[in-house]
């Protein structure tokens, strides 16, 4: 992860909401790591209770595109709309995928 997404990350974790939308929309426009900050995008979403928005962002998600260490970002999202088993489900799928 780079600096940009770890201050995301910290604004988010301090609620600093308007800040956090201002950086990821410059990361979307600058089409550097575009998936990374949509999926930054949903995961403040979530954080506002933004659900429909929320539910969109995830349902652009392909699994293929995101390594291990951005999963866990996909867990907090599923927290905090409460779809913890769909969150699950998807995590068996990335683990049979890697066993075969």
């Amino acid at each position: 992860m780079n600096s940009k997404v770890l201050e995301i990350l910290n604004l988010i974790e301090e609620k600093s909401f308007k800040k956090c939308e201002k950086l990821i929309w410059a990361g979307i426009k600058g089409k550097k790591n575009e998936k990374m900050y949509m999926l930054l995008r949903g995961l403040l979403h979530s954080y506002v209770n933004e659900i429909e928005e929320c539910e969109q962002v995830l349902e652009d998600i392909n699994l293929e595109d995101y390594d291990d260490n951005l999963f866990y970002i996909l867990g907090i999202i599923y927290s905090n709309i409460n779809k913890e088993e769909e969150f699950i489900n998807l995590y068996e799928k990335k683990i049979k995928k890697y066993e075969t």
